[in-house]
Protein backbone atom coordinates (compact mmCIF):
# COMPACT_ATOMS: atom_id res chain seq x y z
CA UNK A 1 0.00 0.00 0.00
CA UNK A 2 2.43 2.24 1.00
CA UNK A 3 4.85 1.86 -2.34
CA UNK A 4 1.31 2.47 -4.25
CA UNK A 5 0.68 5.68 -2.35
CA UNK A 6 4.68 6.56 -3.48
CA UNK A 7 3.98 5.73 -7.42
CA UNK A 8 0.62 7.75 -7.08
CA UNK A 9 2.61 10.93 -5.57
CA UNK A 10 5.12 10.29 -8.16
CA UNK A 11 2.44 10.64 -10.57
CA UNK A 12 0.74 13.45 -9.21
CA UNK A 13 4.05 15.74 -8.95
CA UNK A 14 4.95 14.64 -12.56
CA UNK A 15 1.31 15.76 -13.81
CA UNK A 16 1.79 19.26 -12.19
CA UNK A 17 4.82 19.65 -13.24
CA UNK A 18 3.60 19.43 -16.76
CA UNK A 19 0.44 21.72 -15.91
CA UNK A 20 2.61 24.31 -14.59
CA UNK A 21 5.17 23.93 -17.61
CA UNK A 22 1.92 24.23 -20.11
CA UNK A 23 0.21 26.87 -18.31
CA UNK A 24 3.72 28.80 -18.61
CA UNK A 25 3.70 28.46 -22.19
CA UNK A 26 0.19 29.53 -22.52
CA UNK A 27 0.87 32.78 -20.63
CA UNK A 28 3.87 33.90 -22.88
CA UNK A 29 1.76 32.88 -26.00
CA UNK A 30 -1.11 35.43 -24.01
CA UNK A 31 1.33 38.15 -23.95
CA UNK A 32 1.82 38.31 -27.49
CA UNK A 33 0.08 40.45 -29.72
CA UNK A 34 -2.03 39.02 -32.47
CA UNK A 35 -1.39 39.33 -36.03
CA UNK A 36 -3.64 42.49 -37.47
CA UNK A 37 -6.47 41.01 -39.37
CA UNK A 38 -6.54 41.17 -43.30
CA UNK A 39 -8.70 44.02 -44.75
CA UNK A 40 -10.60 43.44 -47.54
CA UNK A 41 -13.38 45.06 -49.67
CA UNK A 42 -15.60 42.72 -50.95
CA UNK A 43 -18.43 43.29 -53.54
CA UNK A 44 -20.09 40.85 -55.53
CA UNK A 45 -17.95 40.89 -58.73
CA UNK A 46 -14.67 41.06 -56.47
CA UNK A 47 -12.26 40.85 -53.52
CA UNK A 48 -9.47 43.80 -52.82
CA UNK A 49 -6.44 43.69 -50.18
CA UNK A 50 -5.79 46.33 -48.64
CA UNK A 51 -4.08 47.75 -46.12
CA UNK A 52 -4.91 47.71 -42.29
CA UNK A 53 -6.07 51.32 -41.32
CA UNK A 54 -3.09 52.32 -39.57
CA UNK A 55 -0.29 51.55 -42.51
CA UNK A 56 0.49 54.23 -44.76
CA UNK A 57 -1.72 54.22 -47.90
CA UNK A 58 -4.98 52.97 -46.38
CA UNK A 59 -7.05 55.85 -47.32
CA UNK A 60 -5.88 55.95 -50.87
CA UNK A 61 -6.26 52.12 -51.32
CA UNK A 62 -9.51 51.90 -50.08
CA UNK A 63 -10.83 54.61 -52.45
CA UNK A 64 -9.56 52.94 -55.01
CA UNK A 65 -11.25 49.83 -54.37
CA UNK A 66 -14.78 51.83 -53.92
CA UNK A 67 -14.32 53.52 -57.33
CA UNK A 68 -13.02 50.37 -58.94
CA UNK A 69 -9.45 51.20 -60.10
CA UNK A 70 -6.06 49.77 -58.76
CA UNK A 71 -3.63 52.15 -56.97
CA UNK A 72 -0.68 53.97 -58.98
CA UNK A 73 2.48 52.68 -58.37
CA UNK A 74 4.78 55.16 -56.88
CA UNK A 75 7.29 56.60 -59.65
CA UNK A 76 11.20 55.82 -59.29
CA UNK A 77 12.92 59.16 -60.06
CA UNK A 78 16.79 59.18 -60.66
CA UNK A 79 18.01 61.41 -58.02
CA UNK A 80 20.34 63.79 -59.80
CA UNK A 81 24.55 62.45 -60.28
CA UNK A 82 23.28 58.65 -59.39
CA UNK A 83 24.91 56.16 -60.44
CA UNK A 84 25.10 52.35 -61.23
CA UNK A 85 28.24 50.39 -59.33
CA UNK A 86 30.77 50.18 -61.59
CA UNK A 87 30.10 52.38 -64.37
CA UNK A 88 31.46 55.19 -65.46
CA UNK A 89 29.11 57.96 -63.33
CA UNK A 90 30.15 55.88 -60.83
CA UNK A 91 34.17 55.82 -61.45
CA UNK A 92 33.10 59.91 -61.54
CA UNK A 93 31.82 60.03 -57.92
CA UNK A 94 35.32 58.59 -57.19
CA UNK A 95 37.05 60.69 -59.16
CA UNK A 96 35.69 63.93 -56.99
CA UNK A 97 36.49 62.71 -53.44
CA UNK A 98 40.01 61.90 -54.80
CA UNK A 99 43.42 63.65 -53.32
CA UNK A 100 44.40 64.57 -56.71
CA UNK A 101 40.91 66.41 -57.72
CA UNK A 102 40.35 68.02 -53.99
CA UNK A 103 43.73 69.50 -54.76
CA UNK A 104 42.39 71.22 -57.83
CA UNK A 105 41.67 75.02 -58.16
CA UNK A 106 37.90 75.60 -58.31
CA UNK A 107 38.58 77.07 -62.00
CA UNK A 108 40.12 73.62 -62.79
CA UNK A 109 37.33 71.33 -61.08
CA UNK A 110 34.58 73.55 -62.72
CA UNK A 111 36.79 72.81 -66.56
CA UNK A 112 36.97 69.48 -65.74
CA UNK A 113 33.71 68.63 -64.60
CA UNK A 114 32.34 70.05 -67.76
CA UNK A 115 34.35 68.21 -69.76
CA UNK A 116 33.67 64.66 -67.94
CA UNK A 117 30.12 65.61 -67.88
CA UNK A 118 29.89 66.34 -71.51
CA UNK A 119 31.31 62.91 -71.90
CA UNK A 120 28.98 61.08 -69.32
CA UNK A 121 25.66 62.58 -71.11
CA UNK A 122 26.92 61.31 -74.52
CA UNK A 123 24.94 58.58 -76.29
CA UNK A 124 27.00 55.22 -76.49
CA UNK A 125 25.52 54.94 -80.40
CA UNK A 126 23.01 57.81 -81.52
CA UNK A 127 19.76 55.16 -82.11
CA UNK A 128 20.00 54.32 -78.63
CA UNK A 129 19.50 56.27 -75.03
CA UNK A 130 22.20 54.44 -73.51
CA UNK A 131 24.59 57.37 -72.64
CA UNK A 132 28.32 56.75 -71.03
CA UNK A 133 27.36 57.67 -67.77
CA UNK A 134 25.75 53.92 -67.17
CA UNK A 135 28.40 52.27 -68.91
CA UNK A 136 30.41 49.59 -66.78
CA UNK A 137 34.30 51.08 -67.63
CA UNK A 138 34.65 46.68 -67.25
CA UNK A 139 33.08 46.77 -70.52
CA UNK A 140 35.04 49.96 -72.63
CA UNK A 141 37.59 48.92 -75.04
CA UNK A 142 40.20 50.96 -77.16
CA UNK A 143 37.99 50.70 -80.12
CA UNK A 144 35.00 52.41 -78.33
CA UNK A 145 37.21 55.25 -77.52
CA UNK A 146 38.52 55.57 -81.13
CA UNK A 147 34.84 55.90 -82.43
CA UNK A 148 33.68 58.14 -79.62
CA UNK A 149 36.18 60.82 -80.56
CA UNK A 150 36.14 60.19 -84.10
CA UNK A 151 32.35 62.53 -83.40
CA UNK A 152 34.83 65.04 -83.14
CA UNK A 153 37.13 64.88 -85.85
CA UNK A 154 36.40 68.54 -86.86
CA UNK A 155 37.46 69.41 -83.29
CA UNK A 156 40.75 67.73 -82.30
CA UNK A 157 41.08 70.03 -79.16
CA UNK A 158 38.18 69.23 -78.03
CA UNK A 159 38.80 65.28 -78.31
CA UNK A 160 42.05 65.40 -76.54
CA UNK A 161 40.31 67.08 -73.49
CA UNK A 162 37.52 64.60 -74.04
CA UNK A 163 40.46 61.53 -73.36
CA UNK A 164 42.15 63.06 -70.82
CA UNK A 165 38.90 63.24 -68.86
CA UNK A 166 37.84 59.43 -69.50
CA UNK A 167 41.44 58.35 -68.71
CA UNK A 168 40.99 60.21 -65.46
CA UNK A 169 37.66 57.68 -64.56
CA UNK A 170 39.27 54.80 -66.37
CA UNK A 171 42.56 54.91 -63.94
CA UNK A 172 39.58 55.64 -61.34
CA UNK A 173 38.19 52.40 -62.25
CA UNK A 174 41.57 50.46 -61.93
CA UNK A 175 42.42 52.14 -58.58
CA UNK A 176 38.99 50.44 -57.35
CA UNK A 177 39.72 46.69 -58.77
CA UNK A 178 36.76 47.30 -60.82
CA UNK A 179 38.78 46.60 -63.68
CA UNK A 180 42.26 44.67 -64.41
CA UNK A 181 44.13 46.64 -66.76
CA UNK A 182 44.01 49.82 -69.21
CA UNK A 183 42.16 49.07 -72.30
CA UNK A 184 44.99 48.29 -75.10
CA UNK A 185 45.71 48.74 -78.75
CA UNK A 186 42.60 47.71 -81.23
CA UNK A 187 43.33 44.07 -82.64
CA UNK A 188 42.77 43.06 -86.04
CA UNK A 189 39.59 41.54 -84.83
CA UNK A 190 38.17 43.58 -82.79
CA UNK A 191 34.71 44.27 -83.55
CA UNK A 192 32.81 48.23 -83.99
CA UNK A 193 31.18 49.73 -81.07
CA UNK A 194 27.55 47.98 -80.33
CA UNK A 195 24.62 48.58 -77.07
CA UNK A 196 24.93 44.64 -76.59
CA UNK A 197 28.54 44.82 -75.55
CA UNK A 198 28.22 47.94 -73.59
CA UNK A 199 24.66 47.32 -71.78
CA UNK A 200 24.55 48.92 -68.53
CA UNK A 201 25.42 45.72 -66.34
CA UNK A 202 27.86 45.45 -63.19
CA UNK A 203 27.98 42.90 -60.41
CA UNK A 204 30.24 45.24 -58.85
CA UNK A 205 30.36 47.56 -56.04
CA UNK A 206 30.97 51.13 -55.52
Amino acid sequence: MTDQIARNEKQLGAILRRARKNAGAHARLAQQPDPPAPWRYRTKERLVSLPTPNQPGFKDADQAAVEGRKVPKATVVQMPGAALPGTFGAAFQRLKISVKWLALDEASKRKNTRLIEEFLELRVVPDHPLIWRDVPVKNLRRIHIEELLGRFIATPHKAKHLLVGIRKLVYIALRQDWIKSIPQQRSSGARPMSVGSLVARSDGAI
